[in-house]
């Protein structure tokens, strides 16, 4: 898998052996058509043609006209291999449909790095610098419409000093491979439905007090963080899955960490904005979600399901929210699970709460506080303290066991 994760996509395209030119040539290209870059060009490059083939050579620098863009080729199917450098004062690169950009060298904009456009079927292969000073790799379009197959591989940086890393609008692929790092001022990722990120290397948000921003915002998709990945935002959720009409996954063998870690939209304020689906988080041994104010999980309504495998790391409060969810709690465990004050709440609904590795009789005590009750448990490796709120069933060792019976137990 990793193998495949770690892919430059291999484009062996043979240019040919040209004069040097100190711009890009020829300047009017046709449809299907080779463009060399070299030397320096001040003034930018822009062509209505599509199906081109464009190289910047090793050493070439493109610099756009004032307020102008620096590769301007918004037409269908262009390819585009950077292995030199591309300024500009407004958009570094705008491409089209079924884009094709490879870059090796360094991107750098005052506007967007790269601009899609909301064009489908483009794909970005960035092993070097792509920085700007708005957003670094946007592919959808202002009302937030995007292309579908619109993917991203990151081997280099993609920085974003005032705006998103990425935004892309729905079926957008990432990979962020290993040493790679997506980071913006404003959310690291902004998708829309159905994204799939793979992220082995660090995505981040930096945001500022007054204007917090996630690591990665989303309506729904798959996020899978590998071991060593991070995906981090410095002062708001690590991720935030906003309304949609389909279910999301986390699979997590890396640390997910923000102010609080995967939150979804609620709709306190607007009820239509909340989000309804559920979301099935697993979290594997080697990974880590942290919430710093206290709050690790906040999964609203839906059917949601945590599964936290033994060695795996929640640190803050769980709250399921409405609806029948369900945690599954796999292996051996020692100390309090979250932190000492942390509470997993079931929220409304039936909810059921699975200890696999654990014994009714092996509840060494039981107290209660209010609406908290916290359960001691010992199955020989050391006590194991959990405090649970708003559950309806608990299951241990495979058999079920209502909280009525469990209050029984309950220290006077």
């Amino acid at each position: 898998m990793r193998n495949f994760l770690i892919f430059t996509i291999g484009v062996g395209i043979q240019f040919w052996g040209a004069a040097v030119l100190a711009e890009c040539a020829p300047a009017a290209p046709g449809t299907g058509g080779d463009l060399a870059c070299t030397g320096i060009d001040e003034d930018g490059f822009e062509s209505e043609a599509g199906s081109l083939s464009i190289l910047i050579e090793t050493g070439a620098i493109v610099n756009s006209a004032s307020d102008g863009h620096g590769m301007d080729i918004a037409h269908n199917f262009n390819l585009l291999s950077n292995r030199g450098t591309v300024n500009a004062d407004r958009d570094g690169v705008r491409g089209g449909q079924g884009l094709t950009l490879i870059n090796e060298g360094v991107i750098a904009a005052g506007d967007d790095g790269v601009e899609i456009s909301g064009k489908g079927a483009a794909t970005l292969t960035n092993n070097g610098s792509i920085r700007a000073g708005d957003r670094a790799v946007e592919m959808d379009d202002d009302d937030g419409v995007g292309g579908a197959g619109n993917m991203v591989v990151n081997n280099g940086q993609i920085i974003s000093d005032d705006g998103e890393a990425i935004e892309g609008g729905d079926y957008a692929i990432i990979f962020n491979n290993p040493g790679a790092l997506i980071k913006g001022f404003d959310d690291a990722i902004q998708l829309g439905e159905s994204a799939r990120i793979l992220n082995f290397g660090t995505i981040q948000s930096v945001g500022r007090p007054d204007d917090p921003q996630d690591a990665i915002d989303l309506d729904s998709g798959s996020i899978t963080n590998g071991a060593g990945a991070q995906i981090i935002s410095d002062l708001d959720a690590a991720i935030d899955y906003d309304a949609s009409a389909m279910p999301s996954y986390v699979e997590n063998a890396g640390e997910i960490r923000g102010v609080k870690g995967i939150i979804v939209e609620l709709g306190l304020d607007d009820p239509d904005s909340a989000n309804v689906m559920a979301q099935v988080i697993a979290n594997l041994p080697s990974g880590k979600i942290i919430g710093s104010d206290g709050t690790a999980l906040v999964l609203g309504a839906g059917e949601d399901v945590l599964i936290n495998r033994a060695g795996g790391q929640i640190s803050g409060s769980i709250q399921m929210g409405e609806d029948a969810d369900t945690v599954v709690l796999e292996g051996s465990y020692a100390g309090d699970f979250g932190g000492m004050s942390a509470v997993v709440d079931g929220g409304a609904g039936e909810d059921t709460l699975l200890v696999r590795a654990y014994e009714f009789s092996q509840i060494t005590s039981v107290t209660k506080a209010e609406d908290v009750m916290t359960l001691s448990l010992d199955n020989g490796v050391g006590a194991f303290r959990i405090a649970l709120q708003g559950w309806e069933t608990v299951t241990l060792g495979g058999v079920d066991h209502t909280m009525q019976e469990i209050a029984e137990l309950a220290t006077p």
